[in-house]
């Protein structure tokens, strides 16, 4: 018998999970040591109880943990993490799997082939520089964190394509998406609003609940029209009324978050989110009313919120304003990093500088220091072509199931979560031009989504066939 045959409802112990909560509200509340490792290991028999029965509600759980900045007492204690004791728990999980169904038949999968390769050529690339590069500047050395995050980032998408498996588990891992999203989005505006956002002045948006990446107001921006590209497919598939009006609101509320970042990287790719969903498939009149009524909303809302700060610098686009205008410092800082960048792997194009050595590889050469601001760049530099290429077949490998599966899946909720997730690796791929972005775990759960649709969709075809009553056409 394998997990999957075990799975039990879990109705008849919702009622337990609230109570487990306010429980351990309240023993947090009075601060006392022995109290809070009573509640750890209540809420670790709890969990593990709930987990064991859907392994989908975990993985949701290691999305939020690696989203979320949780307290300084857990992120303190050394090893003893919920990313460590969450990964620990699945690899338990995954060996009795594996065991059950006497098998790895993940291993196969094209894309977990391609990151494994990713994964041991900047493991040995960077063991061998080690030796041959002298760094004189250790203190800007990221290589072990990097390091460390690619590796456990990779086992985070091992778990989740082995246990999203149906239609149920992609939409949990999506309302995960969208509710810290929305959080971010929400946080990002009432910032920005009094003046505790990011940057001089605090006039741009960036938030402090949700993402915690989204502390970043590029990067919110970048969040929020995920967001846009998710929602706007994924509401057809709600059956809910009253959600789904939520929900077609929440596409004009993110667009006036991604504005409020007064990120142009931002505003380039919400252009080119709408522009995308306006223009795709066959003309449909109702599909541009419902683009048009969202950017006048986007357009009106905007209008009151914007300040001629939001303003100034949303239109300073390189090549186009002049460098004098609000941001121009940054549009010639990102072209002098370019430069550098193309001399670096001019210098190293095969297996680039190592993980993580772009920073003083730049300040030894160029006198200068800083990030790449670009995920092709930062590929290419630090791990060469080898490592470029293999990213961009990840990418074009998951971007191709995720179309697959919006052309040729016989579910149509599946069909519209595919199309979402198809625009919203496009997105991703386009923000990856100003972000040096591929480690980041959105990367993962977008190409684990992929994987899980396609997987999902297999499955479900697999059931419908009936042998005899199915039969192929027969060529004439």
């Amino acid at each position: 018998m394998t997990l999957r045959n075990q799975t039990v409802s879990l109705d008849r112990f919702l009622p337990i999970l609230p109570l487990g909560l306010i429980s351990g509200a309240l023993v947090f509340l009075t601060n006392q040591e022995k109290e809070i490792l009573g509640l750890v290991a209540i809420l670790a028999v709890l969990g593990t109880f709930v987990i064991c029965i859907r392994p989908a509600i975990g993985i949701a759980l290691f999305l939020t943990s690696f989203f979320v900045t949780y307290g300084d007492a857990l992120a303190g204690a050394g090893r003893f993490t919920p990313n460590n004791v969450l990964g620990l728990f699945f690899a338990v999980l995954l060996i009795v799997k594996i065991y059950h169904e006497k098998g790895i038949a993940f291993l196969s999968d094209r894309i977990i082939q391609s990151f494994i390769a990713l994964v041991l050529f900047f493991h040995l690339s960077s063991h061998i520089l080690e030796r041959q590069l002298g760094n004189p500047y250790p203190q800007l050395d990221l290589t072990a964190r990097m390091l460390h995050d690619l590796t456990t980032r990779f086992a985070f998408l091992v778990f989740f394509v082995n246990f999203i498996r149906t239609i149920r588990d992609i939409k949990l891992v999506l309302w995960v998406l969208i509710g810290v999203i929305f959080l971010s989005g929400v946080s990002g505006v009432m910032n920005a609003i009094f003046g505790e956002g990011f940057g001089i002045g605090g006039y741009r948006a960036a938030a402090d609940w949700g993402i915690s990446a989204a502390g970043n107001a590029n990067r919110l921006a970048f969040y929020c029209v995920l967001g846009i590209a998710i929602i706007w497919y994924y509401k057809r598939a709600v059956h809910s009324r009253a959600v789904g009006l939520v929900l077609s609101a929440a596409i004009p509320g993110l667009a006036v978050a991604a504005l409020m970042t007064a990120s142009r990287s931002g505003l380039l790719n919400l252009v080119a989110v709408f522009a995308l969903v306006s223009m795709e498939g066959r003309f449909s009149l109702k599909r541009q009313l419902n683009v048009m009524l969202s950017v006048a909303l986007v357009v009106f809302v905007a209008g009151d919120l914007l300040s001629e700060t939001h303003l100034e610098r949303l239109g300073n686009i390189p090549f186009i304003s002049s460098s004098g205008s609000k941001g121009g410092s940054s549009t010639e800082k990102r072209i002098n990093t370019l430069v550098h960048g193309a001399k670096i792997i001019a210098d190293k194009p095969v297996a680039g500088t190592g993980i993580g050595n772009f920073r003083w590889t730049r300040l030894q050469k160029f006198g200068s220091v800083g990030p790449p601001h670009n995920s092709y760049l930062w590929a290419a530099t630090e791990g060469g072509i080898t490592a470029l290429a293999l990213y961009l077949l990840i990418f074009w490998l998951a971007f191709h199931r995720a179309l697959e599966v919006e052309r040729f899946s016989t579910n149509p909720e599946l069909r519209l979560i595919a199309s979402g997730i198809r625009t919203g690796l496009m997105s991703f791929l386009f923000f990856s031009l100003f972000a040096d972005f591929w480690l980041n775990i959105m990367a993962y759960v977008l190409v684990g989504l992929a994987v899980a649709l396609k997987n999902a969709s297999d499955a479900e075809s697999r059931v419908e066939y009936i042998p005899g009553a199915n039969k192929p056409a027969v060529p004439v």
